[in-house]
């Protein structure tokens, strides 16, 4: 899951932009939901620019008809909300997320670990200290490590 801006611009705005005359450029967000082993797009939403990443993951999700394996996305999908939308929909897909860049463990983290909080290097995840973020990429299956040059 994933999601990317477009600037929206009508056919007449190289003119515009050739004559220096200044015009209001509109954005819109695109979310989508692929399937890993197709590639083929299984959901997708078009918002305006403001709308959070994690607010569209539940009707996303809505829209795959399939059984869901596992849901991976960045960063930005490090949230409570997302976590629970996906077990509520597919209690069974494993939640592979990267922590954001500020996340730290929360409380309950060593009594009670969660799979949001059990996927994390900064949250339990078995990777080497001083690694840094690519290594739980890599150890999660997030990314291939690169081969040797």
């Amino acid at each position: 899951m994933d999601s990317t801006d477009l600037k929206l611009c009508d056919a007449g705005e190289w003119l515009v932009e050739k004559h220096g005359a200044k015009v209001r450029r509109s954005w819109r967000k695109l979310h989508v939901g692929l399937d890993a082993d197709t590639g083929q797009i299984v959901a997708a939403a078009l918002t305006t620019k403001e709308v959070d990443d994690g607010a569209e993951v539940g009707s996303l999700l809505d829209q795959v008809t399939g059984p869901v394996a596992s849901f991976t996305a960045d960063g930005a999908y490090d949230q409570e909300d997302v976590s629970a939308a996906v077990a509520e929909r597919h209690p069974e897909a494993a939640i592979i997320v990267p922590p954001r860049a500020t996340a730290v463990p929360s409380g309950a983290a060593e009594t009670t670990p969660t799979q949001r909080g059990s996927a994390s290097p900064r949250r339990g995840c078995r990777c080497p200290a001083g690694t840094g973020p690519g290594a739980f990429d890599v150890a999660s299956g997030l990314r291939r490590p690169l081969p040797p040059a």
